[in-house]
């Protein structure tokens, strides 16, 4: 018994000991502490307790003492806020009146020194015409006509007018007319063919040339077409529904070739061959029987057809309404004096025939005078003169259009110059 209370008070004595020990441990460590905190605090305190005017005074440093010391609020950080956005305000209103009061003194100033460019006695200045959209769209399609892939579905009409505006532009290529011949098209006008060769023009001629096809118009073609491209037309047939057939510049089309063409086209209407050197007077004996409808004919600068033909096969061509006969040399008073037998006759063209006299034209007069309505004369040379003109003027009632430019006759001036003085 006496032992267990011996080790129970050495048991409470050794833990006593230990936690003094603790305790003396403890108050040593806080002590180091404190000492470290305020050995830092001695080697900082000369920069928070000295002054200097020279070093960061402003009021972004708030230990010493500046407004923002004042302001670290919310509150105060929104009240700055409001304040900022009104000064903001403020100015912008300021700088505005004044550029508009700027802008009022420069126009004053402009209007008072500005002087007119043009007479003001010339009326209103013209005002330019605003292109259409439809014409807009046709010259970005023109421009890059070598990207589109397919004109499918496009109809003929803008097909035509597109075709046209791209030729006027000289990029009337191999590649972009196919996009024209796709679809069995009731109208095929080329202005241009210059940079179609034969195979093209075999092609487009194959692929056009249906029941559908209304007016065919090739234009410089004497490259590409000719007699083959010709027959290829009738190769498929009769083209009932054609009416306009323009071959300009075919110098490789003899009357073989035409000749088959024509088979092909009981309908037409309309036939324009200019500048077909090769053509002679044995297709024009034909031409009635070939195309007994026709109303237009042009066979200006065919130096191939002379005038006696002209002379036999034109009263056979009674239903002829337009004649152009410019730059053939044949052509002549016989000539004139046949012509005046196409009783549907309005129009007549026989620029640069020089051999034409007084004695045609009055004849012409005499007989289609009341009933013509257009009449070319250009550089006929001299052999008419104020007799000629005298008779178209008082027998020619009807005339609209009337061109005698360049023209000499006798009693000075010109053709055209007399027949308004009569």
């Amino acid at each position: 018994m006496r032992m267990a209370k011996k080790r129970s008070r050495d048991n409470t004595q050794t833990a006593e000991q230990e936690n003094g020990k603790q305790k003396q441990g403890e108050r040593c460590e806080a002590g180091s502490r404190r000492k470290d905190m305020a050995s830092i605090a001695r080697r900082r305190a000369a920069h928070f307790a000295n002054f200097n005017a020279d070093d960061d005074t402003s009021e972004n440093n708030v230990h010493v003492g500046s407004d923002q010391a004042r302001t670290l609020g919310p509150w105060s950080s929104a009240m700055e806020l409001v304040n900022a956005r009104e000064k903001a305000q403020h100015d912008r209103q300021a700088k505005l009146h004044g550029i508009k009061g700027a802008t009022e003194e420069e126009h004053l100033e402009d209007e008072a020194e500005w002087q007119p460019r043009r007479d003001p006695s010339l009326g209103p200045h013209p005002q330019e015409t605003v292109r259409s959209l439809f014409d807009t769209c046709l010259d970005v399609l023109t421009t890059y006509v070598d990207c589109v892939e397919s004109l499918w579905g496009i109809p003929d009409v803008i097909k035509v007018r597109l075709a046209t505006s791209v030729c006027s532009r000289r990029k009337m290529s191999p590649e972009v007319v196919r996009l024209f011949t796709v679809g069995s098209p009731t109208e095929m006008q080329l202005p241009d063919c210059t940079q179609l060769d034969s195979v093209v023009l075999r092609e487009i001629v194959q692929q056009v040339a249906t029941e559908r096809l209304q007016r065919l118009e090739l234009g410089f073609c004497g490259r590409g077409f000719g007699d083959e491209a010709a027959a290829l037309m009738a190769a498929g047939g009769p083209l009932r529904g054609l009416e306009v057939l323009a071959l300009e510049g075919a110098y490789r089309l003899s009357d073989a070739g035409l000749e088959k063409a024509l088979s092909a086209t009981p309908s037409l209407t309309w036939l324009a061959v200019p500048q077909s050197s090769r053509l002679t007077g044995a297709l024009l004996e034909k031409l009635p029987s070939l195309v007994p409808g026709l109303v237009h004919l042009n066979l200006a600068d065919c130096r191939g057809i002379g005038a006696d033909s002209l002379v036999a096969v034109l009263p056979r061509m009674s239903a002829l309404t337009t004649l152009k006969l410019d730059f053939i040399p044949e052509v002549d008073d016989a000539v004139l004096v046949a012509v005046g037998s196409l009783k549907e006759l309005r129009e007549l063209s026989i620029r640069c025939c020089q051999t034409v006299t007084d004695a045609g034209l009055t004849a012409l007069a005499a007989t289609r005078g009341p009933a013509l309505e257009m009449l070319r004369l250009d550089e006929c040379g001299g052999n008419v003169t104020d007799r000629g003109v005298e008779a178209l003027a008082s027998q020619c009632r009807a005339l609209r259009v009337r061109r005698c430019a360049d023209q000499a006759v006798c009693g000075g001036g010109s053709g055209e110059e007399r027949f308004f003085a009569l």
